[in-house]
C-alpha cells in the first residue's frame, strides 16, 4: 500500500511547471504529520461503525491521503506564487524608482534596465494568467487596467468634445460673417439701383414740368392760339379712309368752318401758322395700322399687333404748319375703330 501511495504522489506532483524547492527532510516530516492526522481522522470516522473488510478501509485511507496531499500542494503553490509576485512587484517598483531618478538627469534609460523590466512584467503576467489559483489577482489586475483606461478615455472624450465644439462655433461664426457681408453687398446694390431710378424719375419729372410750364406760358401769352380735342366716330373704316371726329370736346381759337370740317371729314385746316403739338390714340380689335398725314405726307404710323381683345395705339408729333395746311388721321387696313372716348385727336398751337 505504501508503494502505491508513493507512486501516486510522484505522478501527481507536477505543480504545473513551478519549481517548489523544498527540503526533503522537511517534506518527510510533514508527510509523517499528515499520516498521523489522517490516522486520527480515520479512527474518528470509523469509531462506532461496524467493522469493514481490511481492503475497503485501505482504499478509503488512500483516497483521503491523496485529497489531503492535493490540498497541501495547492496551498503551497498559492503561497509560492504570491511570494514570487510580491518579489516581482518589489523589483518593478525598485526599477521604476531608479528610472525616475535617472529621468531627472539628462541621461537616457539603459536598454538593459528596460529589457529587464519588460521581462519581469511578462513573466509575472504569464504566471498569473496560466495559474488557475490566481483568479483573485487576475480580477484585481483587470480592475486596475479598467480604472487606468477609464480616466484617459474620459479625458480624451472631453478633449474631442471641446475641439468639436470649438470648430463648430468657428464655422458658424465664419458662415454668419460671410452671409452678413453678402447680404450687405446686395442691400447696397439695391439701394444704389433705387437711387438711380429716383434720379431718373426726378429728371423725367423735371423735364415734364418744364414742358408743361412752357406750354402753359405760351397759352397765357397768346389768347388767340389754337386748341382742339375731338373724339372719333365708332364704325368700320375701309383702307385709307379718313377717321371722322364728330364729338368736339374742347376748342379754342378756331372758326366754325374748321370745327365743321373736323366733324364731317376728319380734316383739320390750319388758319394760323406756327408750331403745333399733335396727339392721337385709336382703339381697335383688329391687327393692322393707321397713320397721321400732313396734307398728303405721312408723318407717323400707329401699329396694332393683337392676340385677342382690344388694343390702343398712340401717335405724338410736333409739326410746323403753314396757313391752309391740313392734318388728318387715316385708317390703314379694313377694321372697326372704337369711338367716343376710346379714340380721339388733340391739336395745340405752341407758337405763332
Amino acid at each position: 500500500m505504501d508503494k502505491d501511495l508513493n507512486l501516486s504522489i510522484t505522478a501527481d506532483n507536477d505543480f504545473d511547471g513551478l519549481d517548489l524547492e523544498e527540503d526533503p527532510t522537511a517534506r518527510d516530516s510533514s508527510l509523517v504529520r499528515d499520516k498521523q492526522v489522517e490516522g486520527a481522522m480515520v479512527v474518528e470516522r470509523t469509531a462506532g461503525r461496524p467493522a469493514v473488510p481490511k481492503e475497503e478501509s485501505g482504499d478509503e485511507d488512500l483516497e483521503l491521503r491523496l485529497q489531503l496531499l492535493k490540498e497541501k500542494r495547492d496551498s503551497l503553490k498559492k503561497e509560492k506564487l504570491k511570494k514570487d509576485i510580491r518579489k516581482l512587484e518589489q523589483e518593478v517598483d525598485l526599477l521604476a524608482k531608479e528610472s525616475k531618478t535617472k529621468a531627472a538627469k539628462p541621461k537616457k534609460k539603459s536598454a538593459t534596465i528596460k529589457m529587464a523590466v519588460n521581462d519581469i512584467q511578462e513573466y509575472a503576467e504569464i504566471r498569473i494568467d496560466n495559474d488557475p489559483t490566481c483568479d483573485d489577482i487576475k480580477t484585481d489586475k483587470k480592475k486596475i487596467k479598467m480604472d487606468h483606461y477609464t480616466i484617459p478615455s474620459w479625458k480624451e472624450w472631453l478633449k474631442n468634445f471641446l475641439q468639436t465644439l470649438t470648430v463648430s462655433l468657428l464655422t458658424a461664426v465664419l458662415v454668419s460673417t460671410v452671409a452678413y457681408f453678402t447680404m450687405l453687398a446686395q442691400l447696397q446694390q439695391k439701394l444704389s439701383d433705387i437711387e438711380k431710378k429716383n434720379e431718373m424719375n426726378q429728371q423725367t419729372e423735371n423735364r415734364n414740368s418744364l414742358m408743361f410750364s412752357y406750354l402753359q406760358q405760351q397759352i397765357n401769352d397768346s389768347t388767340d392760339q389754337v386748341a382742339v380735342t375731338a373724339c372719333a366716330l365708332a364704325k368700320p373704316y375701309s383702307s385709307n379712309e379718313k377717321i371722322q371726329f364728330p364729338y368736339i370736346q374742347t376748342y379754342l381759337g378756331v372758326t366754325d368752318s374748321v370745327i365743321s370740317s373736323i366733324r364731317t371729314t376728319g380734316i383739320f385746316k390750319c388758319e394760323k401758322p406756327g408750331l403745333y403739338f399733335v396727339s392721337s390714340f385709336i382703339t381697335t380689335q383688329t391687327n393692322g395700322y393707321y397713320y397721321l398725314k400732313k396734307n398728303s405726307e405721312i408723318m407717323a404710323y400707329g401699329q396694332f399687333s393683337l392676340y385677342k381683345g382690344y388694343q390702343t395705339s398712340t401717335i405724338v408729333q410736333l409739326i410746323l404748319l403753314s396757313a391752309n395746311d391740313t392734318l388728318s388721321i387715316d385708317n390703314g387696313n379694313n377694321k372697326f375703330i372704337q369711338g367716343s372716348c376710346q379714340s380721339s385727336i388733340s391739336i395745340l398751337q405752341l407758337t405763332g
